[in-house]
């Protein structure tokens, strides 16, 4: 058992390690699903997803 000291010095210092983990555990939770949505898959580059464009439409 933990107890506190008078003044609240020990327990600020479990608050900062507590906040410390979680901030932790979030940042890599975020990372592995920032990398899990990365594909390299790419967007087509046209504007125009029509069929193949022909030579004589062009000037």
């Amino acid at each position: 058992m933990v107890t506190a000291e008078p003044d609240g010095k020990l327990s600020r210092r479990l608050w900062l390690i507590q906040f410390a983990l979680i901030v932790g555990l979030n940042r890599r939770v975020l990372r592995a699903a920032y990398a899990s949505l990365r594909t390299d898959a790419y967007p087509p580059f046209r504007r125009d997803q029509g069929g193949e464009e022909s030579g004589a439409d062009l000037r």
